[in-house]
């Protein structure tokens, strides 16, 4: 059996999370995204319970996906007066999680600002 505490510094006093672990891994929940982290683990037996071991480095709490990369570049692909079609590839790395879809920005080429070109996410690849 193992017992397993957690601070945010190592300042702080150690929370206890859970005195009944009995594999060497948990799920300790209820963490502040973005908050740092250091863990201790002990083992405990009948006739005590051992010195701590103690996580090298801290440990940020986080979402477990990341945003995803960037899509490919944009390529106009058929114009009009008064409009263009565009189309781009998507990222090599979703982040773990599905793409729901994409911003599309434009500026005037001597304009510092970009505005949305397209009032919702678009779900496809390509824009008219």
């Amino acid at each position: 059996m193992a017992i397993l505490e957690f601070s945010k510094n190592s300042k702080e006093k150690n929370l206890q999370v859970s005195s009944y672990v009995t594999t060497p891994f948990v799920r300790v929940r209820n963490l502040t995204v973005g908050q740092v982290y250091e863990f201790r683990v002990m083992a405990e037996n009948q006739y005590g319970t051992s010195d701590p071991a103690t996580t090298i480095d801290p440990i940020k709490a986080r979402h477990p996906f990341d945003p995803p990369g960037a899509p490919g570049t944009p390529h106009g692909v058929e114009t009009t007066e008064d409009s263009i079609t565009i189309t781009w590839t998507k990222p090599r790395h979703d982040g773990g999680s599905p793409i729901l879809g994409y911003v599309v920005e434009k500026r005037l080429l001597n304009e510092d600002k970009w505005v949305k070109a397209t009032p919702a996410l678009v779900h496809d690849t390509t824009y008219k």
